[in-house]
């Protein structure tokens, strides 16, 4: 005697029938039988949340190269990785794969990339719907289930801006010309530059930089002193 249909513990737990047996003269005799359904897990993990999680070097709400981007995926029940599953990023319109990195049998799957060179995003960091990708591994439950991969997009998180670029300098090498004995706090150089963001100013500790002032915000330099030839 075999099932004919496919057994779902969900649908029906057990099922009940009676069997007869008939010999040549016709005498029958009959037993009841109950066949129970065991319940086993059938249902795949799926994604609950994608997220940009954190960041390493982040100044300003800004990442430059060689920073790191964690992107924190959370499944629905503990998940098992085999090999190495991505998650695509959208930085500045180009398309970049954070990769696997940690929590293989829980809930919470870690990815990361590294900021490079020339990566840029104004608008800050965003996530794809469907942006998780198997790339040869597996995801899957105690069960061997495959996890159901689907999940929302993530929208641009000014919180993770991206700017490789070094300011550009436009003023001069050289610094107005001043008399001796002309006084002290004598405006000698106004330094600027462009650059996507804004732009602060400071002197670098070399040559007389100590007998000059700046101002951080608008690189007017200074002399500090009087000077005398």
């Amino acid at each position: 005697m075999s099932l004919t249909g496919n057994p779902d513990y969900e649908t029906k737990t057990s099922y009940s029938f009676t069997v007869l047996a008939t010999d040549a003269a016709g005498n029958t005799s009959e037993q009841a039988v109950t066949l129970a359904i065991n319940d086993v897990d059938d249902t795949a993990p799926t994604v609950s949340s994608v997220a940009i999680s954190s960041a390493t070097g982040a100044l300003n709400s800004r990442l430059n190269a060689g920073d790191v981007v964690s992107v924190t995926v959370t499944m629905s029940e503990a998940t098992t990785v085999t090999g190495t599953p991505q998650v695509a990023l959208n930085v500045g319109g180009s398309t970049v794969q954070a990769s696997y990195v940690s929590g293989s049998g829980g809930t919470a799957l870690l990815f990361q990339y590294t900021v490079q060179g020339g990566d840029t995003d104004a608008n800050g960091i965003s996530i794809g719907a469907n942006a998780l990708q198997l790339n040869g591994g597996t995801l899957r439950d105690a069960a061997s289930n495959n996890a159901t991969l689907t999940h929302g997009a993530v929208a641009n998180n000014a919180s993770y801006l991206v700017d490789t670029a070094t300011p550009v300098i436009s003023s001069g090498a050289l610094a107005s010309a001043l008399n001796e004995n002309a006084g002290t706090g004598q405006l000698v150089y106004t330094a600027a530059a462009t650059d996507a963001s804004v732009v602060s100013y400071s002197l670098k500790a070399a040559g007389d930089h100590a007998a000059f002032s700046i101002n951080t915000s608008t690189g007017a330099v200074t002399l500090t002193g009087n000077p005398d030839h």
